[in-house]
């Protein structure tokens, strides 16, 4: 027998995919399934992993054509997203999955976030969308598809150690909302995937993120998420199937949501 045959292909369609660090990172699974179901992928990250990106996405569907930007130094963004539109001609879809906030700022308590630490978290955690949105206008077609990354976890409620990160989520989600009205008459859809705790190198970093993600996974009724999970709800995300859906956070989360509403235990501070 022959492999079986994807349901949902991508041929013809080419975008963005920013964020990817490496090959644990929520942005190259998507990435990865984009390739697979043949789609043309370049990427934006920063320039400090710009050239092992480069090589990790080497035998993509596109060449592993890698624009680097840093969200922190303005123009860089909309830059980036230019680049890659020029590169591409045009852009069916585009993956926002950048968030960052001061390390000091996750370790201490939320009252002290500094002013410094709030406007850093939120201009690459939630400004860089709108951004990367408006930069990309001009090259977005009938049917394109805008796809970000939350935690609703921390956006509509509070995990412990996520600080500053939890507000910036909640914003993330708002700039979903507005850019889907604004863009939707347009053509264009914006949407998020709000996934349930997955093992990348930047949720390591939050302390206790381990013994949360234990607890979820115990929780949830289909077990521990992955990264292919959210990337197959990428997939889905922008192509035809999902024409009608804008402006909404799908839960990829296994059915931790559901799990919560009988207690998932979160991570607290020992």
């Amino acid at each position: 027998m022959g492999e079986p045959r994807r349901l949902i292909m991508l041929s013809g369609k080419k975008g963005l995919v920013v964020g990817v660090a490496n090959k644990h990172s929520i942005a190259y699974h998507i990435a990865e399934k984009f390739s697979e179901a043949n789609a043309k992928v370049v990427f934006g990250c920063h320039p400090r992993v710009a050239d092992r990106v480069g090589e990790l996405v080497s035998g993509m569907n596109g060449g592993g054509r890698v624009f680097s930007f840093d969200a922190l130094v303005e123009g860089e963004v909309e830059e980036m997203v230019r680049a890659g539109g020029e590169n591409l001609g045009s852009l069916d879809f585009l993956i926002h999955s950048i968030a960052f906030a001061p390390p000091e700022e996750l370790a201490g308590r939320f009252s002290d976030t500094t002013p410094n630490g709030f406007a850093q978290t939120m201009a690459v955690s939630a400004y860089s969308l709108l951004a990367m949105a408006r930069a990309a206008r001009p090259y977005l077609r009938l049917g394109s598809s805008i796809i970000t990354l939350t935690f609703t976890p921390a956006s509509t409620g509070v995990i412990p150690d996520y600080g500053i990160m939890g507000p910036a989520k909640a914003a993330l989600e708002a700039v979903v909302r507005y850019l889907a009205n604004e863009l939707g008459p347009e053509g264009a859809r914006v949407n998020a995937i709000a996934s349930g705790p997955i093992g990348t190198a930047s949720a390591r970093a939050i302390g206790h993120f381990a013994a949360y993600r234990e607890a979820a996974a115990e929780q949830a009724p289909l077990g521990e998420v992955t990264g292919e999970d959210v990337a197959g709800a990428a997939l889905f995300l922008a192509s035809p199937p999902s024409s009608g859906v804008t402006g909404q956070v799908l839960q990829v989360d296994r059915g931790l949501s559901i799990g919560n509403a009988v207690g998932v235990p979160l991570a607290t501070s020992q």
